[in-house]
Formats: C-alpha cells, sequence, structure tokens
C-alpha cells in the first residue's frame, strides 16, 4: 500500500493551543503510537497518526501464501487526569470478505463497536476474492477521570479469501479539535503530563528514577527519549481520507464494470429476442400459407363433390 510509513498532517491540521496542550492532547497523540498489540497467523499492526490498523495476509487462493486463521489484539491504557472528561472519537474504513473479518471495540471489558462487512451486488460476494469495502459512521464515548483500557480485535474466522483485506481504525479527542503537536511539543508534553499523572510505564520509570535534585536533567532526558520514539514510530496517513478515497474510487470502478456487464448481458438478451421474434414471424407466415393451402383443397373438394352430385341427379 504506497501511503503507509508516510507521515502526512490532515487537511486543515493546525498546532494544538496552549490550553489544548494543558489539556494532554499531545500526551493522548503521544499514547495513540503505544498500543500494545498480538497477532496470530500473518497479520500484521500498524499504527501511526492517530490511526490504528490491522492487514490480513493474501491467501493462497488470492495469490497470496497465507494457509491458516488470522487475528490480532491491541491494547492501550488511558490514563485521564483528576478533573477532566475525554470524549473519544472513533471513525473505521477498510475492506474484508463478507460475512468472515470481524472488527470489535471494547471499552474497560464492554464490548462497544462490532463490524462485519456483507455482500454487495455487483461488487463484492462471500467466497471470493472480491473485498467488500466496510466502515461505519463516527462514534463518541466519553472517559471519565481515572484509568481506562481500550481493545481491539480483528479476526478472519478462517483461513480463506483474504485479498488486501484490513481494517484501519481513527481515533481522536474530541476536545483537541483534531490539532497536531510537533516532535518537540509532543515530547515537552508528555513530559508535563509525566510530572503531574502516571501515563505510561516508560513515564512511570522516568518520574521514579529521578531525583527532587536533578528534575531538570530528567526531564531533558525524557525529552529527548519520547521525541526518538515519536520520530520513530512506525506512520501512516493521518485520519482516514486517503483510505476513504481509495475504497471509494474501488467501488465505483467496479460499479461501473457491472453496469458495463450488465449493458452487454442486455444487448445479447435483445439480440436473441430479437432472433425468436424473427424465428417467430416465420412460422407464421407457414403456418398462413398451409391453412390457405388447405382452405383452397377444402374448397376444390367441396366443388368437386357439388359437381357430382348434380351429374349424377341429371342421369336419374
Amino acid at each position: 500500500i504506497p501511503w503507509r510509513g508516510v507521515a502526512v498532517k490532515p487537511t486543515g491540521a493546525h498546532e494544538c493551543s496552549p490550553e489544548q496542550k494543558g489539556n494532554d492532547c499531545c500526551a493522548f497523540a503521544e499514547d495513540l503510537n503505544h498500543w500494545s498489540t498480538s497477532a496470530t497467523g500473518a497479520g500484521s499492526w500498524t499504527m501511526g497518526d492517530g490511526v490504528l490498523r490491522f492487514d490480513f495476509a493474501d491467501d493462497t487462493k488470492c495469490g497470496g501464501e497465507a494457509t491458516a486463521r488470522q487475528s490480532g489484539e491491541a491494547t492501550l491504557v488511558l490514563e485521564v487526569p483528576g478533573g477532566q472528561a475525554w470524549g473519544i472519537s472513533l471513525a473505521m474504513q477498510g475492506r474484508a470478505e463478507a460475512n468472515y473479518e470481524t472488527f470489535k471495540l471494547y471499552v474497560d471489558g464492554a464490548e462497544e463497536v462490532v463490524v462485519q462487512a456483507t455482500n454487495i451486488d455487483g461488487v463484492c460476494q462471500v467466497g471470493t476474492c472480491d473485498m467488500c469495502p466496510v466502515s461505519m459512521p463516527d462514534q463518541t464515548f466519553s472517559l471519565s477521570s481515572g484509568s481506562h483500557t481500550l481493545r481491539v480485535t480483528a479476526d478472519s474466522n478462517d483461513a480463506l479469501y483474504h485479498s488486501g483485506a484490513h481494517f484501519a481504525i481513527t481515533f481522536a479527542r474530541t476536545d483537541c479539535g483534531g490539532c497536531t503537536c510537533s516532535a518537540t511539543t509532543a515530547s515537552t508534553s508528555s513530559s508535563t503530563s509525566t510530572s503531574s499523572a502516571t501515563r505510561t510505564t516508560t513515564r512511570t520509570s522516568t518520574s521514579t528514577t529521578s531525583s527532587s535534585s536533578s528534575t531538570t536533567s530528567s526531564t531533558s532526558s525524557t525529552n529527548t527519549t519520547t521525541s526518538t520514539t515519536t520520530t520513530s514510530a512506525p506512520s501512516m496517513c493521518s485520519g482516514i481520507e486517503i483510505e476513504s478515497l481509495f475504497v471509494a474510487i474501488q467501488q465505483h470502478h467496479e460499479k461501473f464494470v457491472a453496469i458495463q456487464e450488465h449493458h452487454e448481458n442486455l444487448f445479447v438478451a435483445i439480440q436473441h429476442h430479437h432472433a425468436l421474434l424473427e424465428k417467430r414471424s416465420d412460422s407464421a407466415v407457414i403456418a398462413y400459407l398451409l391453412a390457405a393451402a388447405l382452405f383452397i383443397c377444402l374448397f376444390a373438394l367441396c366443388a368437386a363433390l357439388l359437381l357430382l352430385h348434380r351429374a349424377t341427379q341429371q342421369r336419374g
């Protein structure tokens, strides 16, 4: 996929304001690069710029090498500071075999979202390599102050028919307005957030080992480490705009091909009916001629019988 690994800011994105940075918008964005993931089969996770994505490897029926069921799980723990409540928005796009590949989201153990592809006439069909586009309306849920666990699962449910199948999920804070943070800003915000509340294991370790007399040195070290993580983390196009555009183009192309095939089938059907009408027309003419010939023969026979009858009467 050509755009994977290319960092692109969303259209209209702006740097987070001081107030948004104070509300941990930059720290939240950094947290989204630290999902804990696992996968079975040949599937794989990627993450970056607020997008978490699971790719199913193509199977042998669709030109790939995968031969087993594929699944994955990603977990993220978020620490919402006291006195705050975060609104989390969620958007999802992808491609999957109808009735099989399934995406689920759990918040604090409760199942919140389930998405599975369904057949679309003329576009995709279960049991084929024609994958169905999948998406869902944007959803929002609220997290109160305290610790919360997000868990995402993806499962192929079988080993067959995977061709470019994937799920891409975009997470964002509704109160952050889609703002972005530069690497330096994200590091500073992350370090500041560490002093007030523990957010990840790395931040906790840094805060614990620092002494009160070396706070400045520890903060600088934390900044450097976080900045390195930010720049080296695998990234994808922010948001889901390019993925949505790709799916829409492919949908329109497939619909165009289906319409073209429909027109060709209709043309063949018209030719077939025309041929039948010609045959029926020829048969009608033949039947008419046969009927006329039969009528003439009957008329001639009647005339002959009438003449014979008169001749017999005259002789008598």
